[in-house]
C-alpha cells in the first residue's frame, strides 16, 4: 500500500497491526513530493476546473460544483487515470 508522510500513517502500532495481515506492506513516499501523490493530481485538477477564481454564493454551490466535475471525470475514465498517473 503507498502511503504519504501523514501522522496518523505512522503511528506507533502500525507494526503490530499488520502483523495479523498477509500480502500487505507501506511504502512510503518521500516527504515533500506531492508529484508522487498521486491524488495531488486530482486536486490540482479539481482546483484549475472549479475554483480557481470563483466565488461562490453559497457553500452548497461549491460541493455541487464539486460533485458535478468528479461526476465527469468518474465517466471519464481515460482522463483519470492521466490524472493519477506518474510518468516517469
Amino acid at each position: 500500500m503507498i502511503a504519504d508522510n501523514a501522522r496518523y500513517h505512522h503511528f506507533k502500532g502500525i507494526d503490530d497491526f499488520l502483523k495479523g495481515i498477509e500480502n500487505i506492506s507501506f511504502l512510503y513516499l518521500p516527504p515533500y513530493c506531492s508529484e508522487l501523490n498521486a491524488i495531488e493530481h486530482l486536486w490540482k485538477n479539481l482546483r484549475q476546473a472549479v475554483i480557481h477564481n470563483t466565488v461562490f454564493e453559497v457553500f452548497s454551490q461549491l460541493i455541487q460544483q464539486v460533485k458535478s466535475h468528479l461526476d465527469v471525470l468518474n465517466l471519464d475514465k481515460g482522463k483519470l487515470k492521466k490524472l493519477c498517473y506518474f510518468i516517469q
